[in-house]
């Protein structure tokens, strides 16, 4: 399963605008996003997540979490839809899209990807993540219509309700939840790990010493030379 990393200062995350192969976060941005506990699983073995509805339809590709984990975290990231957003939102839930990725990295959104799917708009649904171990960091939201009587906040293509702890609304925190919006395909990730690292380079040596052209012509003139090396070089300094 493709992971990635995206390690940004949260003062720097900016919502309401869907850019293409980036993270969308889910954030309320309500002034109580706090460091919880630390060395905790924190109930992430019961499922964490955060309820949502659509107000415009757009392309998902994968899901990420706020966290640090300094040893892997195995998770497993689902997105259903909901017809009923308060209480036990899974009673009839229908499961969409899933992925298992072992996350770990310092403090930032920490996810993977999934198979394409359109988010429709009125619709709603729950995104939540699962794992067993503990996080270095827990991060969330004091977020609760009825404890806080927090009201939903509008993010421009969705609006965020509320969190869930197993299925159900009735906890009173939120984790900080991110989307994936699907891009152009990385050129230089020869190895499909969404990250470009020696195992890439190497691969593509070893295509450009065979002239394989499907890998080594990245000037499409049917010809593996000097111009399609350094080309390679530029996209692999650009990464993904």
């Amino acid at each position: 399963m493709r992971t990635f990393a995206i390690a940004v200062a949260l003062g720097g995350i900016t919502t309401g605008v869907l850019a293409e192969g980036e993270n969308f976060p889910l954030d309320v941005d309500n002034g109580a996003f706090r460091l919880y506990t630390t060395n905790s699983n924190d109930g992430y073995n019961s499922a964490r997540g955060v309820v949502f509805t659509v107000d415009e339809s757009f392309v998902v590709n994968g899901a990420s979490l706020w966290t640090q984990a300094s040893s892997p975290l195995n998770t497993t990231f689902e997105l259903y839809s909901i017809e009923t957003t308060t209480g036990d939102v899974l009673s009839t839930a229908v499961l969409e899209r899933s992925f298992r990725a072992s996350l770990e990295g310092d403090l930032g959104f920490h996810g993977g990807k999934w198979d394409e799917i359109e988010l429709r708009r009125g619709q709603s649904y729950l995104v939540r993540v699962l794992y067993e171990e503990a996080a270095d960091e827990n991060w969330f939201f004091d977020f609760d219509p009825v404890f806080f009587g927090d009201p939903p906040v509008d993010l421009g293509p969705v609006t965020v309700i509320d969190g869930t702890l197993g299925g159900n609304t009735s906890n009173f925190v939120m984790p900080l939840m991110g989307l994936q919006i699907p891009g152009d395909d990385c050129a230089a990730d020869l190895d499909g790990d969404n990250d470009t690292d020696a195992d890439d380079f190497f691969a593509y040596l070893d295509a450009f010493a065979n002239g394989d052209l499907s890998i080594c012509d990245i000037d499409e003139d049917d010809d593996c030379d000097a111009d399609d090396f350094f080309g390679y070089l530029d996209l692999f300094a650009q990464g993904c």
